[in-house]
């Protein structure tokens, strides 16, 4: 469970992140990406979810070997 918790945590800096990319370094008219808060939200919340996704310890992969 706090693996999760820790996912949803970092999904929320990243929006907040690329919501401040928006605000401070956006452009108004041009730019593909970042001329849009909502846009820069979205991407900065995937790579935050993509940056916190759960993944396996070397301790839980050791003790998965060994019981192989």
């Amino acid at each position: 469970m706090t693996k999760y918790i820790k996912t949803v945590i970092t999904t929320l800096i990243g929006a907040g992140i690329g919501y401040a990319w928006y605000y401070f370094y956006g452009c108004e008219n041009g730019c593909a990406i970042t001329s849009s808060g909502t846009q820069m939200t979205v991407i900065g919340a995937i790579f935050g979810f993509i940056f916190g996704f759960p993944t396996q310890s070397k301790a839980e992969q050791n003790s998965e070997d060994e019981n192989y």
